[in-house]
């Protein structure tokens, strides 16, 4: 004979940070020894280690912005930007506003062109190829 059992079982739920969450924890020194990760609407996402190729496109790309917009705007590479929604993505290359100031992460109307560098087989499989 076959019984189905019901479970009174709680299904497992990820757990969610907001930038201040994340930004206590980061002046604690909690992530001191932990791999590189993105807070994407409240989700703590580890990054993979950078490929060496991925590093040379994103120094070529920097240095051609750094001229292009020299005077003009700031060009920084792998810096924090704090969204609205507890997101603190870390794009490869970002040009912001002069005037940003640098007491704060950069919010989205301080930049002017961001910029995240990807291997070629993640666009294909991002758009079904």
């Amino acid at each position: 004979m076959t019984q189905v059992l019901e479970s009174n079982a709680i299904a497992a739920q990820p757990m969610r940070f907001t930038v201040r969450d994340v930004t206590r924890m980061l002046e604690t020194g909690v992530f001191a020894d932990k791999p590189r990760f993105e807070l994407l609407d409240g989700e703590l996402l580890t990054m993979p280690p950078m490929k060496p190729a991925h590093l040379w496109r994103v120094k070529r790309l920097y240095e051609r912005l750094k001229v292009q917009f020299d005077g003009r705007a700031q060009v920084m590479s792998q810096s924090t930007i704090e969204l609205p929604q507890d997101g603190l993505p870390e794009p490869d290359l970002v040009v912001f506003k002069l005037e940003t100031p640098e007491h704060r992460w950069a919010l989205p109307q301080d930049v002017l062109l961001l910029i995240k560098v990807s291997d070629t087989t993640l666009l294909m499989i991002a758009i079904g190829s």
